[in-house]
């Protein structure tokens, strides 16, 4: 199963619409923040009505480095401006988060369900699977509040909600070869995949898997339910991630191993790969 390219935000579809889920509005109040380094100065909020240009123009700045953007900038602040942080999409919803000094947005943070992974499931499941993965669309900081803990600050507050509606995993898309990036996200508990690399994890409904896409793009990956880890299982050239649970025992882990590949050994760790000693920067 591929991950989707990155979903386009759409405007919020009728309240009646059967994939109305609980979403991190049941976990997150628009009054609620998470504060970062500095409590004096910098919370993290859902995005409220008139955050839209501040959030457009911060994800224009992610993706301003060559970069086609994959979400129509003028759809998400228009839908922001009208309804807040939490968009409606096909399944599930979006989550538009902000760093905020002041009253004054230096950071945001865009979060989606893999929509057309979701897609490719059998439309039975797929508003059972709309929380199982959350992917980091976009993240951004203004330049001059770089490093001081507002990117750290969004990831968290984006994955501690995410892990309160029972959400699974955080993925990430970084361009392959964007070693700092990849720093960064490795530095915050993330395992990055190699290009093409599968990762294999359960559902309710048995065993699946996503990968980068083959766009040019590598998954960072963070389970978000503390009972699991992410280990790497390799055989000559083949290799992939796979979530285990903790508990689950080990006629059941092999049973997970697919074709070609080998079963977990207790010398496999996650985040397996080998990371430089340089600081990862803050985005």
């Amino acid at each position: 199963m591929l991950l989707p390219e990155r979903a386009q935000a759409q405007a919020p579809v009728p309240a009646d619409d059967e994939f109305d889920q609980p979403g991190w509005d049941d976990h997150m109040s628009q009054p609620e923040a998470l504060r970062a380094t500095d409590p004096a100065e910098l919370t993290v909020t859902i995005a409220t009505q008139g955050d839209g240009q501040a959030v457009a123009d911060l994800g224009a700045l992610a993706l301003s480095k060559g970069t086609t953007p994959h979400v129509p900038f003028a759809s998400l602040a228009e839908a922001i401006d009208n309804h807040g942080g939490r968009l409606r999409l096909p399944y599930g919803h979006g989550h538009c988060l902000t760093a905020r000094i002041g009253t004054n947005v230096v950071g945001m943070l865009y979060a989606v369900p893999p929509i057309r992974w979701l897609e490719a499931q059998p439309a039975t499941q797929r508003t059972h699977l709309t929380q199982a993965l959350i992917e980091i669309e976009l993240l951004a900081v203004s330049e001059p509040h770089r490093n001081h803990g507002a990117g750290t600050a969004l990831l968290r507050a984006a994955e501690q909600f995410a892990r309160r509606a029972g959400t699974q995993l955080a993925l990430a898309k970084i361009e392959a070869g964007a070693f700092p990036t990849m720093r960064w996200y490795r530095r915050r508990g993330y395992t990055i995949a190699a290009q093409g690399e599968p990762v294999l994890f359960r559902t309710r409904f048995g065993f699946n898997s996503c990968d980068d896409g083959s766009d040019g793009y590598q998954l960072a990956v963070k389970t978000l339910q503390p009972s699991a880890t992410v280990r790497r299982r390799a055989k000559g050239a083949d290799s992939c991630l796979v979530v285990e649970q903790a508990t689950q025992p080990a006629a059941s882990e092999v049973s997970m191993t697919p074709p070609g590949l080998p079963a977990p050994s207790a010398d496999i760790h996650a985040a397996t790969e080998t990371t430089s000693s340089s600081q990862g920067r803050e985005p």
